[in-house]
């Protein structure tokens, strides 16, 4: 079976290194970091007191 998986070099990865684009590795896979994420769920979080 082929794997669909693209491989990122730690050079992409690397330049990924902003707050709104940030790469993570984690375990040998990349992670992609959203910063609309976090400030989602801190938003929940907060309603839902």
């Amino acid at each position: 079976m082929a794997s669909d998986q693209k491989v990122h070099t730690f050079e992409e990865v690397s330049k990924h290194n902003q707050t709104k684009d940030c790469w993570l590795i984690l375990s040998g896979k990349v992670i992609l970091f959203l910063y609309e994420f976090l400030i989602l769920c801190e938003l929940l979080i907060l309603l839902s007191d």
